[in-house]
């Protein structure tokens, strides 16, 4: 039935639907709670997202790098290998979000009232570390299914899942129309759709793709996993970085602008980062493991051509994407979510200009680190990066105002400084990859092949 279009095609199509269930589970939560208690909802998930990212290893990307490592095994043997790396990704996933929630539960109680007076119930913490922790592993089985190729069947049921998960989420608020109600909503939802990851994956791996995840080679996989330890190392140092742009800087704009603005700002995040996801997921489940595979034939040329396709088509939808929010939001967001949320247009339309690095840009640099097994000077980059953000906020927040729009104007300048600072760097290191740098340059000659 989807033979007539394309995988990318279709999966930015079932994001697409995802999308609009999760757009019309936010409508209804922003509706209902307002801009303050949905600010308090946006501190204390950056009280849990920092702690889930403080203790990230970013095991989906090393779990890529393993995935590929069977070169000299038999078919077979290369299946159980594959059946180790996906079972020990998910199951890393699993402690890390355990380890995040028993933090969260820690460490939350004492920093809630230094960025909100509003009361908070102490369970809503756990509530809300647990469907994080959930939700991560759903997200690892999603991400890892993209190397079974059967992309799909990952569509199918990424509509499925966000439909349910925006159903819960909307029965559970019309039940009880209150904050707790939410965080019970969004913990029966992360554990209905993490079930039927579980399912889905086994499923897929088992019967369409051929990787037995009844008889794992655990020996092999632990081996590529510790071949790539300084991947871990690095990812886990990566993580503290993500711990600052992505969900630290929530609290940084609650502790300077207070709950409203925090509101506008997660409502922004929340919508924008759904919005991009609808690509950029889809590219991400198609090219990136095209990307690598390009990688390990030293394909260069044609990464080259798919990188440089990639950033224009990204490029044409982000300036497309905010031209019609210059338009339409002006009307749209207090039509839709009402007068009290004025003002959240401006941050929305700041944030999609994101897209054009996120999607354009990241895959194939990100590939080029990830492939090499070299992530210290991405790493260092990253900081820099947040560096550049909180200065830019701070700054904003001195000069302009404390406002939403100027917190995400210091998201966007840590992509600004992100994207060609490891543009550069990669071309000392791998200039025959890279979109838009001759092959033929002296420094090209200089690094040789520029094998990864």
């Amino acid at each position: 039935m989807t033979s007539w279009i394309g995988p990318a095609r279709y999966l930015a199509v079932a994001n697409g639907v995802g999308a609009a269930c999760a757009l019309t589970a936010g409508i209804y939560q922003a509706r209902i709670l307002g801009p303050e208690q949905l600010g308090v909802m946006g501190i204390i998930a950056g009280i849990t997202g920092s702690a889930l990212t403080f203790v990230d290893v970013r095991l989906n990307d090393t779990a890529a790098r393993a995935f590929y490592a069977v070169d000299g095994l038999a078919p077979a043997e290369a299946a159980a290998h594959r059946a180790g790396v996906v079972w020990v990704a998910a199951l890393g996933t699993v402690l890390v979000g355990a380890v995040a929630a028993l933090l969260a539960f820690l460490v939350g109680g004492v920093l809630v009232p230094v960025f909100t007076r509003a009361p908070v119930s102490r369970w809503w913490l756990p509530a809300d570390a647990v469907t994080l922790a959930l939700q991560a592993l759903t997200g690892t089985l999603f991400a890892l299914l993209r190397y079974s190729r059967e992309f799909y069947v990952i569509g199918h049921w990424r509509m499925a899942t966000q439909a349910t998960q925006a159903a819960v989420t909307v029965i559970g608020l019309t039940l009880m129309p209150t904050l707790a109600g939410a965080y019970v909503a969004g913990l029966a939802g992360a554990s209905v759709v993490a079930a039927l990851a579980l399912a889905v994956s086994w499923r897929v791996w088992t019967r369409r793709a051929g990787v037995p995840l009844g008889r794992p080679d655990w020996g092999s996989a632990w081996a590529a996993y510790r071949r790539s330890r300084g991947m871990l190392f690095y990812g886990n140092l990566l993580g503290y970085a993500k711990l600052l742009q992505r969900s630290a800087d929530v609290l940084l704009v609650a502790y300077v602008a207070g709950d409203r603005e925090t509101g506008l700002y997660k409502l922004a995040r929340q919508l924008v980062d759904g919005g991009i996801a609808v690509v950029q997921d889809a590219l991400y489940q198609v090219y990136f493991p095209d990307f690598l595979d390009l990688l390990t034939r030293r394909a260069a040329t044609a990464f080259r051509a798919l990188a440089r396709r990639l950033a224009v088509t990204c490029a044409a939808l982000t300036a497309a994407a905010v031209a019609g929010e210059a338009v339409l939001l002006p009307t749209l967001v207090p039509l839709v979510f009402g007068a009290d949320f004025a003002g959240a247009e401006w941050p929305m339309a700041i944030m999609t200009l994101t897209f054009f690095f996120i999607a354009g840009c990241h895959p194939w640099i990100w590939a080029l680190y990830v492939g090499a097994g070299r992530l210290g000077g991405y790493t260092a980059m990253a900081f820099a990066a947040v560096a550049v953000q909180y200065l830019a906020m701070l700054a904003g927040f001195r000069w302009i105002g404390p406002t939403a729009a100027v917190g995400m104007m210091g998201m966007l300048a840590s992509y600004v400084w992100l994207i060609p600072a490891t543009y550069l760097l990669a071309r000392r290191r791998w200039p025959r990859f890279l979109p838009w740098f001759s092959a033929g340059s002296a420094i090209a000659r200089a690094a040789g092949d520029g094998h990864p």
